[in-house]
C-alpha cells in the first residue's frame, strides 16, 4: 500500500508537443501571389491544449490566427519565398516540437493596381471636359492620395478611390504615369501607382472623336528631325494646305528615305508594349501602334482603326442602318457587317455598307468652289450625286449622295489630294481621289484607304513604292 501510495503522489510527467501535419497554403500551384494580397497557411488541428508557433520570412506579415493552427498572412512587397522558409512548431509547457517546415516556392508578384479612366478608347479630352479616373478600392487600404498634374484641375475625390478632374483651355499631351495615386497601408506603408496611358487636351478644329477612338481632322504636315521627310506638292511648298506625303516606311519610321521596317512574319512590338506578327492575313497585327511619323501619343492607323471610323460615326451621329437594304431605301446611313475580327480592312462598298465615304468626305464638289471633280460617266451634271447600273438591293439610274448633310457636322474632311507616285514629284489624281496610309502589311505591301471622287465606297488597296497622306489615331 505503500508503494501504491507514492505513486499516486507524484505528478504525470507531461509529454512534448505533437509534430504539426504537413502545412498548406490557401493558393494554387504554382505558388503565385500578388503583393499586397492575403493567403491562409495552415496545418491540422492538435486535440491536445497546444499553441502553434509560426516562424515566416520578413516578406509576409500575419494578419490574423497568431498563435492558431491557421494563420492569414499579407504579402508585404513582391519578391520570392524559398522553400523551407516557411515553418511551425506545436508547443505546451513541456516546450517545443520539431519545426515543419514547407517545402514549395512561393513567389510573390508585384502588386498590379488597374487604373480605369472615364474615357473609353483614345484618352482624349477637349478643354473644360472632365475625367474621373478609378483606382481599386482595396481591403487594407487605410488612404488615398492624388495628385493633380498640370494642364488639370482637381475637382473631387482626391483622397478616395474615384477622383474628377476638369481639363484645362492649353492644348497638350500629358506623359505616360503622370497621373498618380499613393495608397497608404493599414500598417502605415505606402504604395504610389500610376495611370499608363497618353492623355491628350485637343483641339477640335484639328482633332476629334469618333466613337472609341480620336482621329486627326488634317493630313500630317511633320517633316521631321532634319526637315527632310515627305514630299510636298509644287503649289505647296510649306505642306499648309495638303500637308506631306510620305513613303510607307517614312510613316512608319518618322525618318526620311526609310525603307520598309516591316515584313509578313516580323515579330513586332509596338508601342505600347503588345507584340504581333505582322501580316494581314495572321489577324495578329489588326491593332497595332506604332508611332511612326505621328506625334508622341499617337499612331499610324491600324485595320481596326480603319472599320471602327466608320462605326463610330454611325453611333455618335445616329446614321446607323440596321440592314444594307435601310440603307438603299433611304439613300444614306451607314451598314457595319459584323466583320471587325476577321476582315476589318475590307472595302466598304456602297452594296454592303452604304455611304461610308459620304459621310467623311470634306469639302464640296469643283462647281461650288470645292476640289472633287465629277466623273461625266457616273456623277449629275451639279457634282453633288452618282448613279449605277444597279447592284444588289440599289435600283439602277437612282441618284445616290456623294455628300450627305452630316459630313460637315461630322467634319473629318478627306480631300481628294491625290498621291506623289515613286519618282518623288509627279502628282496623280488631284481632284479624284484621296489616299492615307495605314500601319497594315499584306504580301509585301501596305493597306491605304481612299476615299473617290464618284462613288460612296471607303475603299481600301495594297501598294508599294508611292507617297501619300497620313492621318493619326490617339493611342488607348
Amino acid at each position: 500500500m505503500a508503494v501504491a501510495l507514492f505513486f499516486s503522489c507524484q505528478s504525470k510527467e507531461e509529454t512534448a508537443p505533437v509534430y504539426p501535419s504537413f502545412i498548406e497554403v490557401s493558393l494554387p500551384q504554382p505558388y503565385r501571389v500578388e503583393a499586397g494580397s492575403t493567403f491562409v497557411i495552415s496545418v491540422g488541428a492538435i486535440k491536445e491544449e497546444v499553441s502553434f508557433e509560426w516562424d515566416l520570412p520578413p516578406i509576409l506579415r500575419i494578419v490574423s490566427g497568431d498563435g492558431t493552427n491557421s494563420i492569414t498572412v499579407k504579402c508585404l512587397q513582391e519578391g520570392d519565398i524559398p522553400s523551407g522558409t516557411i515553418g511551425v512548431c506545436s508547443v505546451n509547457a513541456s516546450g517545443k516540437s520539431i519545426k515543419r517546415k514547407f517545402w514549395y516556392d512561393i513567389t510573390i508578384t508585384p502588386r498590379v493596381i488597374a487604373i480605369s479612366s472615364s474615357i473609353p478608347g483614345s484618352q482624349t479630352l477637349y478643354p473644360g471636359e472632365i475625367l474621373t479616373l478609378t483606382a481599386p478600392d482595396l481591403e487594407g487600404i487605410v488612404a488615398y492620395e492624388w495628385n493633380t498634374p498640370e494642364g488639370f484641375v482637381a475637382v473631387e475625390g482626391q483622397n478616395t478611390p474615384v477622383a474628377k478632374y476638369r481639363a484645362g483651355d492649353d492644348f497638350c499631351t500629358i506623359a505616360r504615369g503622370a497621373f498618380k495615386v499613393t495608397l497608404t497601408e493599414d500598417d502605415g506603408s505606402k504604395s504610389e501607382y500610376s495611370f499608363g496611358k497618353y492623355i491628350h487636351i485637343i483641339d477640335i478644329t484639328k482633332a476629334k472623336r469618333y466613337g472609341k477612338k480620336a482621329w486627326t481632322r488634317q493630313n500630317l504636315n511633320y517633316s521631321g528631325v532634319n526637315g527632310d521627310l515627305g514630299k510636298v506638292m509644287s503649289d505647296d511648298p510649306t505642306g499648309e494646305k495638303y500637308g506631306r506625303y510620305y513613303s510607307w516606311g517614312e510613316a512608319m519610321t518618322g525618318e526620311a528615305g526609310a525603307s520598309d521596317p516591316y515584313n509578313d512574319g516580323d515579330t513586332v512590338q509596338d508601342d505600347e508594349g503588345n507584340t504581333f506578327v505582322v501580316g494581314y492575313t495572321t489577324a495578329k497585327d489588326f491593332g497595332i501602334q506604332i508611332q511612326g511619323a505621328c506625334p508622341e501619343g499617337w499612331h499610324v492607323p491600324n485595320a481596326y482603326d480603319f472599320y471602327d471610323l466608320p462605326d463610330g460615326i454611325a453611333d455618335d451621329y445616329n446614321v446607323r442602318r440596321n440592314t444594307i437594304n435601310d440603307c438603299a431605301t433611304a439613300k444614306s446611313g451607314i451598314y457595319m457587317p459584323s466583320n471587325r475580327e476577321t476582315k476589318p480592312m475590307t472595302a466598304m462598298n456602297m452594296v454592303t455598307n452604304g455611304f461610308a465615304s459620304s459621310y467623311v468626305r470634306g469639302g464640296k464638289p469643283k462647281c461650288e468652289g470645292g476640289l472633287w471633280i465629277r466623273n461625266d460617266a457616273t456623277v449629275t451634271e451639279d457634282g453633288l450625286y452618282f448613279y449605277t447600273t444597279g447592284t444588289g438591293v440599289f435600283p439602277a439610274g437612282s441618284n445616290y449622295p456623294l455628300y450627305l448633310d452630316k459630313d460637315e457636322s461630322i467634319g473629318f474632311s478627306i480631300h481628294p489630294y491625290g498621291r506623289i507616285e515613286s519618282d518623288g514629284t509627279s502628282n496623280s489624281n488631284f481632284g479624284k481621289y484621296s489616299f492615307h496610309w495605314t500601319a497594315t502589311v499584306d504580301k509585301g505591301k501596305h493597306y491605304r484607304f481612299t476615299v473617290g471622287f464618284n462613288t460612296a465606297n471607303l475603299s481600301t488597296y495594297a501598294e508599294s513604292g508611292v507617297y501619300e497622306n497620313l492621318r493619326c489615331v490617339a493611342n488607348y
